[in-house]
């Protein structure tokens, strides 16, 4: 399409006809999901980056791709099984954890209202928040995977592949956002080297590096990873879990998706089960137990 007074001269009116070209990039990207996708461009950035640093040829400096796993570790705070091996993670904070040792994960929000569940639009019940950040419900969760035929289904946000065992228990951690004119408390902070927690700095007895579910909600606070026993996971995690869950069963007793709330408690079950068995062999508790 031609038009009068432009540089450029013609104009792609291919939208007038609801018509778009098809480009290379998006062929290639059908046999992908996004999150691999990232991941694999990174990594072949990192690798051309690493043969041209060998050869003398460096030509720009390496700035990996983001990665939404990425943006979940800086957003949010990780309950992790004591049993996990976090020592490369203590060193580099860039580095990911280990998803199948996290537990739940406290997502903290800074927005106007309380996120909601983009399935039923109410506050998320039993919350499970995926890979790439979003949370639900945990018996929409099960009612939307339970849709399709395939293992895994696309979120409905960005469409990243969401697997049934690859979401986990989430703790939605909601303040107001900052207004102009409100008083804000600063409070001075000190690291020590070679470490990734900071600590107050009226606080002259340096912190352990490592902090645990029955440290106080201070040091919660300032923590990326927080180890719980598996007791104090199904005392402290899955004992209310399995409260909300009850509740929810007994306001939606009549209704269809009362099926996948039970579906919901028939997983916490076995979790549970496997739990009990794990806390009869862990360390702590042999100590603990009576002679």
């Amino acid at each position: 399409m031609y038009g009068r007074g432009s540089k450029k001269g013609y104009h792609d009116a291919s939208y007038l006809v609801n018509f778009t070209c098809e480009t290379a990039r998006d062929k290639h990207a059908e046999r992908y999901s996004a999150g691999q996708w990232q991941i694999e461009r990174a990594a072949s950035q990192e690798q051309r980056y690493n043969s041209q640093k060998k050869t003398g040829k460096l030509s720009r400096v390496f700035r990996p791709k983001h990665v939404k796993e990425q943006y979940l570790q800086a957003k949010c705070q990780f309950i992790v099984r004591d049993d996990a091996d976090l020592s490369q993670n203590q060193s580099d904070p860039d580095r990911l954890v280990d998803w199948a040792a996290v537990e739940q994960v406290w997502l903290h929000e800074t927005a106007l209202e309380p996120t909601n569940c983009p399935i039923c639009l109410y506050p998320p019940v039993a919350a499970r928040v995926t890979r790439c950040g979003h949370s639900y419900c945990l018996a929409c969760l099960l009612h939307y995977l339970a849709l399709s035929d395939q293992s895994s289904r696309k979120c409905p946000i960005c469409e990243e592949t969401v697997h049934a065992d690859q979401v986990r228990r989430c703790q939605l951690l909601w303040r107001p956002p900052v207004r102009q004119g409100d008083a804000v408390t600063f409070r001075l902070m000190r690291r020590r080297p070679h470490s990734l927690l900071a600590q107050p700095a009226e606080h002259r007895l340096p912190w352990e590096e490592i902090i645990r579910m029955e440290d106080s909600a201070e040091k919660h606070g300032l923590a990326k990873l927080i180890l719980a026993t598996p007791e104090q996971v199904l005392s402290e995690i899955l004992t209310p879990e399995r409260a909300v869950l009850e509740r929810q069963l007994a306001e939606l007793r009549d209704e269809p998706e009362a099926c996948f709330v039970e579906q919901a408690l028939a997983q916490l079950a076995d979790e549970e089960k496997v739990l009990i068995q794990v806390a009869g062999t862990h360390p702590l508790t042999r100590r603990q137990s009576p002679v």
